[in-house]
């Protein structure tokens, strides 16, 4: 590794840019990490409150509480659509972040031994997310909305099963009338 105090000759960065690059990166992981926490929160209190309401279908005899669920995980896909595109954007300054440690001859992605991450096709055209074959990674961090493809793939099955027990507690409320 170079030493970050000294400004390469070949218009590498200086201590202070070496500074702000590693502080940056640090910003971008917080931001990742609470991303996922959040998406997770969202999963978590949309499921009770559709388990609330598939409760008191069963209690109030009537099918308006399935509206309300589907109201409350739809609110929950967009909410978790709205931090996975905060943490797309994180991880594309990290990419951005860690191509610049190379002028102070600092390969981060070989020092971590991280890859690519991959993408699902069928996941990126569903949602609207970019094609794999116009993708282009730039880095490890870049994969598009797409980077977290199985962790969206269960929370969005996840809110929307949630969201059909109120409408199996109605079938099964009315059926045994």
């Amino acid at each position: 590794m170079a030493d970050p105090q000294k400004r390469r000759s070949g218009g590498g960065g200086t201590d202070k840019e070496f500074q702000v690059i590693t502080s940056a990166l640090d910003d971008c992981r917080r931001l990742i990490a609470a991303g996922k926490v959040l998406r997770w929160d969202v999963v978590k209190w949309a499921v009770t409150v559709n388990t609330a309401l598939a409760t008191s279908v069963v209690l109030a005899h009537s099918r308006v509480p399935f509206l309300f669920a589907l109201a409350v995980a739809l609110a929950g896909q967009l909410l978790i659509w709205h931090y996975n595109k905060r943490m797309t954007g994180a991880r594309n300054t990290t990419t951005t972040l860690t191509n610049r440690l190379k002028e102070f001859d600092i390969d981060y992605n070989e020092i971590t031994g991280a890859k690519a991450p991959e993408t699902n096709r069928f996941w990126n055209y569903l949602f609207g997310f970019k094609p794999l074959s116009r993708f282009k990674p730039a880095g490890v961090y870049s994969a598009g909305e797409g980077y977290d493809w199985q962790e969206m793939l269960i929370f969005s099955a996840t809110l929307w099963v949630s969201a059909i027990l109120s409408l199996l507690a109605s079938a099964l409320s009315a059926s045994s009338r």
